[in-house]
């Protein structure tokens, strides 16, 4: 498990006279960000030539933008889950093979007040992964080895929200 909690400046800049290192108009906004992030994984022997192993990620971000009314105050929210598998079966030194699958699914939400520009936002991400892999390690000698693999991946996205202000609504 880990555990990440900041807060920063979007950017520092200074203005003349250099010397006093300050900028008496910064406008800029500040970033507190909240991840949390859990990995496990799991390795079986299902005999002596064969195993099995799978690893499983969660995390969770939370990022708020402090910025002055209107000019992009934004509350973003994002989870991801993934999973990897594999089996990988062994004759000894001479050849391995392994296979496996990988799953992943992120979700995000985002809210973004722009008002003084343009108008209020939200938003909702949702992407999604699925990859089959496989490759073969194949020692021809002691010293040299041939390995060729495959992957298939699927990948999807979808958005959702809008922009809206007095006079325009923007779809993104």
């Amino acid at each position: 498990f880990a555990h990440a909690d900041s807060q920063q400046p979007q950017t520092e800049g200074v203005t003349i006279p250099f010397r006093e290192r300050r900028d008496p108009l910064p406008g800029y906004g500040v970033f507190h960000t909240i991840v949390n992030s859990l990995t496990t994984g799991a390795r079986l022997p299902l005999t002596d030539r064969l195993e099995w192993m799978t690893t499983l990620s969660w995390g969770s971000a939370h990022v708020l933008r402090h910025a002055p009314p209107g000019l992009g105050e934004t509350d973003t929210n994002s989870r991801d889950l993934s999973v990897e598998s594999t089996l990988e079966w062994s004759t000894g030194p001479a050849l391995r093979v392994l296979g496996g699958l990988y799953l992943l699914r992120t979700n995000l939400s985002q809210q973004i007040d722009l008002r003084a520009v343009l108008g209020e936002g939200a938003f909702r991400d949702r992407q999604g992964s699925l990859g089959l892999f496989g490759d073969v390690e194949w020692a021809l000698t002691r010293r040299l080895s041939l390995t060729t693999g495959l992957r298939y991946e699927r990948d999807t996205q979808r958005r959702d929200g809008s922009i809206a202000g007095t006079a325009i609504v923007l779809p993104i």
